[in-house]
């Protein structure tokens, strides 16, 4: 069962549009359809924004649905110049940058109890990622994706997360996704499609590029799903 975590109705949507043989059910206040993409089954929720809501709906999904393999799709601020609007970020890890336990010894993001900063997604997803992308000629780029419970709309923080951690695009869901996973030893991959570039100008252009860039992953989640 492969299960899709998304945090928005436009994100929710689009995703939504994949899935034949529908059910729906709501837990935990969390909207989740159950389905098939291309013959595989699937279970999609929507948690809302946040990592507290990102984890629930990651649990719900492998606890009640039998999820053993994690998408988390959504939209995300660009970190990296070099991405447009629309792009597709592919996770190879992702970190909570806002968890601060440095005063227990610990490097600004890791979590105690586990050894790195970075939750790394699993290769054989990321390789199956590029293949849908490059199948499709969707533009891409693979690399670490930052989470933390803020909307991220200022240049300063964003010039130190840059300079600080090891990422091209910041979002508020991904790692707590990971983590999840991380502790039920599962394999991940964070999709995200760029919305906007992470500064002063965020809250405008993510509303207005939330349904564009959401449905930038359509085709790609759907390819990809093909292939697994």
């Amino acid at each position: 069962m492969i299960g899709i975590i998304t945090a928005i109705e436009e994100e929710f949507s689009a995703l939504n549009k994949l899935v034949e043989n529908k059910s729906n059910e709501e837990i935990a206040s969390m909207p989740f359809v159950k389905g098939t993409v291309e013959g595989k089954d699937v279970a999609i929720g929507m948690s809302g924004q946040g990592k507290v809501h990102a984890a629930c709906c990651t649990q719900i999904l492998i606890d009640r649905f039998g999820a053993d393999t994690i998408f988390n799709v959504g939209i995300a601020g660009g970190l990296n110049d070099s991405l447009e609007i629309g792009e597709i970020v592919l996770s190879d890890k992702t970190a909570q940058y806002d968890f601060d336990a440095v005063g227990e010894g610990f490097e600004m993001g890791q979590i105690p109890g586990i050894e790195s900063v970075y939750f790394k997604a699993d290769p054989e997803l990321i390789e199956a990622g590029r293949e849908a992308a490059d199948e499709l000629g969707i533009n891409y780029q693979v690399g670490g994706i930052l989470t933390a419970d803020l909307f991220l709309d200022d240049e300063r923080v964003k010039t130190v997360i840059k300079k600080k951690f090891d990422g091209i695009a910041c979002e508020m869901e991904g790692a707590a996704v990971a983590q999840v996973c991380y502790l039920n030893d599962l394999p991940f991959l964070i999709i995200r499609s760029i919305s906007d570039s992470a500064d002063e100008n965020s809250d405008e252009l993510s509303v207005k590029n939330a349904q564009f860039a959401s449905d930038k992953t359509i085709d790609l989640v759907k390819n990809l799903i093909k292939k697994l």
